[in-house]
């Protein structure tokens, strides 16, 4: 057993050393035995999968030109929070907007319209709880009705919903 790990450690080293050359790589593989090539190709796929982790993106509703899935959310509180006002401001959003992750629920709703009726409804508000992100909403200014401001709420509070509210867009000046 000592002497597989030990030739196994071999050829990865070499493998490391040679990776941009394919010829030597071939021959690698060609001499790897099965294992080897298995866990090689999960060590690859883990790794193709953890860079595409990184990139969040947002999805537009065909049906609800106000509802963003978000996929890719990052899990840090703050950070979530720091991408979707940047991607407000970034695209000058000024319409109430919601905002969702992107799930095997919620991606009915890319080309859906909710179906509040029958045996198996399917309505956006019935996965706030577990999806839901934020809802940005926008209000006039009480002494200029042509400016607004834009007040970003994240769900998730247990008790109102909401967290507290984040002006970020404001006009009313």
């Amino acid at each position: 057993m000592w002497r597989f790990w030990k030739i196994t450690f071999e050829k990865l080293q070499t493998l490391s050393f040679i990776s941009s050359s394919t010829v030597h790589l071939e021959n690698i593989l060609n001499n790897t035995s099965l294992a080897m090539k298995k866990i090689l190709v999960c060590i690859l796929g883990f790794i193709m999968v953890s860079c595409n982790r990184g990139k969040t993106e947002f999805v537009q509703s065909q049906v609800y030109k106000n509802l963003y899935l978000v996929k890719n959310m990052p899990d840090n509180l703050i950070s979530r929070q720091k991408v979707i006002q940047e991607f407000i401001i970034g695209n000058s959003l000024n319409n109430d907007t919601e905002f969702y992750k992107y799930s095997g629920d919620t991606k009915y709703f890319l080309d859906h319209e909710e179906d509040p009726g029958g045996f198996s409804s399917e309505e956006l508000q019935n996965y706030r709880e577990n999806d839901g992100i934020a809802s940005l909403f926008f209000m006039k200014c009480k002494k200029d009705s042509m400016k607004k401001e834009g007040i970003l709420r994240y769900y998730q509070d247990e008790y109102t919903g909401f967290y507290a509210p984040d002006t970020i867009i404001f006009e009313c000046r």
